[in-house]
């Protein structure tokens, strides 16, 4: 990941690199603010260092940025806002051009409010936004110096003493006094370190009187608040231009001045590194380690990151359509596959179902030829045990005892269903008719009837074939009657 920084002052660019872990620092004059130029200056960044930056941020040092403190009486947040409002308009350079603000408050007492707010200019912001757009990198934030020093500084306190940071550019100084985590007083000058430092060389009476102004805003906190003093100082400046400016601030407000130490933020030599491009490395630094900052610096982007967030948000559900019509694409696939597949079986399922009742048909004419095969041998066999169990000596001897006179038998039969056959003949049809009689009354026969009966003569004399059917009782008489005994 590289990140890019970049510090936008009067008169120069000055950027921090963040590259595999090493921090790249540098700076570029800046003859005027457009966007044709700024946008040629950061392609120049981009193209020296052979980079294609990640994310970059910017932070905004110029005179042209008003911030400002003011001490109200409470009141609600439209009321304070409208406040702000017109005390930016009052300034010519805010009066009749766009503007955005941001601001934060705390409570003094329970009657009063502190407000430190800040405006930017829109002129500034589109001609960030359109010198971004020429390298096609995100653009993450656009932060104010020096407010975006002072979660570094929280970091160096130990939330119980007072602490002041003071900023010095070319033509302007800064002054912040905090306790803890919580910004108390906010004061600007018209006065940088281009007004007593020149070309090596110090004006005394310009910097006493800018020391002298350090005392009273320090002695006016001490009187607010109640404290006794301003217990640690620490000095952001060009380095370059007066490298022992730290020291000679000391020894004029009797106090230790300190730089701002970042070795355990980011990886840089302490030595060698110039307080100047701490704008630079600030906005890094708190992405890195997502320090959460007081003022709200994210509301100048607020747009164009809502634009960039709609935008994502139409590539991502445009991606999740057709993520979604692929699946479905896919699915009605597989369930055409399936149904065809379905279908095939069915279709075969149909064919055996059809093969399977010519086949059951077949086997229910078998099975019924097997019925009727079963019930003609369970017949045979049921006379065969029914013939076994009757004495063919008894039956013949109960037909022989009961045969009529004038009459013979020529035949006697039995058949598997246990019809029985007589055949004979007789020279009276009296004699038949007796033996017709008799039979029913044996005790192994029943059902006597006539087969035929034909009239022939014999030498002039008459005589009488006849047929007789009968049946074999299931149980000859006299064989229940012991059964029952």
């Amino acid at each position: 990941m590289i990140l890019l920084s970049i510090g936008i002052s009067n008169q120069e660019i000055y950027y921090a690199l963040l590259k595999k872990r090493e921090l790249l620092l540098g700076r570029e004059p800046l003859s005027e603010f457009t966007s044709a130029a700024f946008a040629q200056l950061i392609e120049k960044i981009v193209k020296e260092n052979n980079i294609s930056p990640s994310k970059i941020f910017f932070s905004i040092f110029r005179e042209d940025t008003l911030i400002h403190q003011l001490t109200l009486p409470k009141m609600s947040k439209e009321e304070v806002e409208e406040v702000i409002r017109g005390e930016i308009e009052r300034l010519p350079a805010f009066a009749e051009k766009e503007y955005k603000y941001i601001y934060s408050l705390f409570n003094l007492d329970e009657r009063r409010i502190r407000v430190i707010f800040c405006a930017l200019s829109q002129e500034i912001i589109e001609a960030i936004i359109e010198g971004v757009k020429k390298i096609k990198t995100p653009l993450e934030s656009i932060e104010i110096a020096p407010l975006n020093f002072l979660p570094l500084v929280y970091k160096l306190t130990d939330g119980k003493k007072d602490g002041a940071l003071v900023v010095l550019d070319g033509k302007i100084s800064y002054v912040v006094v905090f306790f803890g985590k919580e910004c108390r007083l906010f004061y600007s000058a018209g006065v940088g370190i281009d007004d007593f430092f020149f070309k090596g060389k110090m004006d005394n009476l310009t910097f006493s009187n800018w020391v002298e102004e350090l005392k009273r805003i320090f002695k006016s906190y001490c009187v607010e608040y109640k404290k006794e003093s301003v217990e640690r100082i620490w000095l952001v400046w060009d380095e370059e231009k007066a490298p022992l400016l730290d020291q000679i601030l000391s020894k004029e407000i009797g106090k230790e001045v300190e730089k701002i130490d970042i070795t355990e933020e980011i990886k840089v030599s302490q030595e060698e590194f110039n307080s100047f491009y701490l704008g630079a490395v600030s906005p890094i630094i708190s992405y890195l380690k997502k320090y959460h900052h007081r003022f709200p610096f994210e509301a100048f982007l607020r747009e164009i990151k809502l634009k960039r967030a709609l935008k994502k948000g139409s590539l991502l559900f445009l991606a999740y359509l057709i993520i979604v019509g692929f699946l479905l694409g896919n699915m009605m696939s597989i369930f055409r596959t399936k149904a065809e597949k379905e279908k095939k079986r069915l279709k075969e399922i149909n064919s055996k179902i059809t093969r399977l009742e010519k086949q059951t048909q077949e086997l229910r004419k078998r099975r019924e030829e097997f019925l009727r095969i079963r019930e003609n041998l369970l017949r045979q066999a049921f006379y065969v045990r029914r013939l076994n169990r009757v004495s063919w000596s008894k039956v013949f001897g109960e037909v022989a005892e009961n045969l009529p006179r004038n009459l013979a038998l020529s035949s006697f039969s039995v058949s598997e269903k246990g019809e029985v056959k007589f055949r004979g003949e007789s020279f009276k049809i009296e004699s038949i008719a007796e033996l017709m009689h008799k039979i029913d009354h044996l005790t192994v026969l029943k059902d006597a009837k006539f087969d035929f009966l034909r009239e022939s003569k014999i030498e002039d004399k008459k005589i009488f074939n006849f047929g007789i059917l009968a049946q074999l009782r299931r149980e000859p008489l006299e064989l229940k009657k012991n059964e029952k005994k």
